[in-house]
């Protein structure tokens, strides 16, 4: 089992750019996809509202942005 746990949409260049930072840094993750139904969980996953957000050592970070930041310490 992955440290790092993915909530993304497929089709979100934003999840997407999260997921190619993780693959290029060679950092194992699981993926959860909201995609459908399990769209309307998406609210509870952060502050926000949005995907992606990633959960890591009990840490949630949201935002692309945010998130590569964080992975980059």
């Amino acid at each position: 089992m992955s440290d790092i746990i993915l909530h993304q949409w497929e089709i979100s260049p934003f999840c997407q750019k999260v997921s190619r930072i993780l693959k290029f840094k060679g950092i194992s993750f699981e993926t959860v996809n909201y995609n459908g139904i399990l769209g309307a969980k998406v609210p509870l996953l952060s502050k926000v509202g949005k995907v992606p957000v990633i959960d890591h050592n009990g840490h949630r970070i949201q935002d692309s942005t945010q998130i590569a930041r964080y992975l980059e310490e």
